[in-house]
């Protein structure tokens, strides 16, 4: 059970952002025994010089509410524009 939440939220994070195959974004779930579940999430530019990253903390049974949110934030730091800026 553990690994489907930290899938779930892996995957929820990826839609919003609108990657593709060449876009560098970074997902790593932990689910944790006293019933929370954390999810660090990054975008980055294909040399690392400009990133935008969060880790979102919730209790697991939203993992998906995580993975959205993560991806919210990811968005406000700006993540489309960087995703945006690398050829596909």
């Amino acid at each position: 059970m553990p690994a489907l939440l930290c899938f779930t939220s892996e995957r929820t994070v990826l839609k919003p952002l609108r990657g593709h195959c060449n876009s560098p974004i970074a997902e790593y779930a932990r689910a944790f025994e006293a019933g929370r579940l954390a999810l660090r999430t990054m975008v980055f530019t294909p040399d690392g010089a400009n990133r935008t990253d969060r880790q979102p903390h919730q209790r697991p049974a939203h993992p998906q509410a995580l993975g959205e949110a993560a991806a919210e934030a990811l968005i406000r730091g700006g993540a489309h524009a960087l995703i945006d800026a690398i050829a596909h």
